[in-house]
């Protein structure tokens, strides 16, 4: 009786609550302007590591009281930003699930620490089988992510065609192959390993013949190799205020 007195208390909560915490605890995802309940609500201005994501509706498909988690079914919607999928929270603030899927544009990806001046453009489509993302801790995934019209901007302009990244599980990381599905002026293969919020990527760089000005352009940023092509290899963060905090 205990138990299920509980489950309804939490069934008919107001989403306001989940804003509430969210903002109490500092977690990377904030709520802002929430409507129904914890059990099926919305939220019309949602956030994740200051990233504006837009209008997020979920719905509570099972509650766990022991330990608490909420099983979501999630739809985020957004003027540069679209997902969907199952998704597990707990008490915690972690978060779990799959399948995952949706896009997002890639100038969200910040390499001005390391090539100040060039801007990453194009769409990243992804598509995630699975997903284990504690709050402090290795993130865990498999899936693809099919970056498409890969371009550079700003100081340097020169299109990339298409590329995909191939997840794979590590032991202390999560990596990812890079392959180019559609040549541009410039081909990459090489290998990108993040936590979620720094990434070390590794990369060669195979630049067309017609386009010497983008290699004199990007030749300080890495070391030529003997058989013509670049190799870069950058770190940083992915998100626009993972450094602020890591600094607080």
């Amino acid at each position: 009786m205990v138990v299920t007195g509980l489950g309804l208390l939490v069934w008919q909560a107001p989403a306001r609550l989940i804003e509430r915490q969210l903002e109490k605890s500092a977690h990377p995802l904030q709520l802002r302007m929430t409507e129904g309940s914890i059990w099926n609500g919305r939220a019309q201005q949602a956030a994740w590591q200051g990233l504006q994501l837009g209008r997020v509706e979920w719905q509570t498909d099972r509650l766990d009281l022991l330990p608490p988690a909420l099983h979501l079914s999630l739809q985020a919607e957004g003027p540069q930003l679209n997902a969907n999928g199952e998704l597990t929270v707990d008490r915690f603030g972690n978060l779990s699930g799959g399948p995952l899927g949706g896009s997002m544009p890639a100038r969200w990806i910040d390499i001005q620490a390391l090539a100040p001046l060039v801007f990453l453009d194009g769409q990243i489509d992804w598509s995630l089988d699975r997903l284990h993302w504690p709050r402090d801790g290795q993130v865990r995934a498999s899936g693809v992510f099919h970056w498409r019209n890969a371009a550079l901007t700003g100081l340097a302009k020169a299109t990339m065609g298409d590329l995909r990244f191939v997840l794979e599980e590590q032991p202390s990381q999560l990596s990812a192959r890079i392959e180019s599905l559609r040549p541009g002026d410039i081909s990459i293969t090489g290998l990108i390993e993040t936590d979620a919020r720094q990434y070390r990527l590794d990369m060669m760089l195979d630049i067309s013949p017609a386009r010497p000005d983008i290699r004199r352009l990007l030749a300080p940023y890495g070391k030529r190799q003997p058989d013509g092509r670049i190799r870069i290899q950058w770190q940083g963060w992915l998100f626009p205020d993972s450094q602020a905090q890591e600094n607080s």
